[in-house]
């Protein structure tokens, strides 16, 4: 009997895996300018920011993706296979994004912090 699970978690790991990795490193590059434009005249601070934020990031969402795979159905026909790995990559992609944008709001809100005590040494 075909098992329908393991292969969506064949489909579903390297495409989750990829989309995290690539969205990971377009963020990481742009963010430094995104950083750099709010914490300025500290390039190193920018720099320690960005990589901690790169780390995070995969440590969330490559361990979300792996944790969801205990959360699946059971997969009877390739009609559910396709709409569940859809499902899970769309969330997996909501969940980017969210974060992507809630990040965006701390750095923003610490690097006011930042400039603030750098302004006053």
């Amino acid at each position: 009997m075909l098992n329908y699970n393991l292969i969506g978690y064949a489909i579903y790991l390297p495409l989750t895996f990829y989309i995290t990795i690539v969205v990971g490193k377009i963020c990481h590059t742009n963010g430094e300018y995104y950083l750099l434009g709010i914490i300025q005249g500290h390039p190193e601070i920018v720099k320690n920011i960005n990589n901690l934020l790169l780390v995070g990031y995969y440590l969330l969402n490559l361990g979300y993706a792996a944790a969801t795979l205990s959360y699946w159905p059971s997969i009877l026909d390739l009609n559910q296979l396709i709409g569940i790995i859809g499902l899970k990559l769309g969330q997996i992609i909501l969940l980017l994004g969210v974060i992507h944008y809630i990040n965006m709001l701390v750095t923003y809100l610490f690097s006011k912090r930042i400039n603030k005590t750098i302004k006053n040494k």
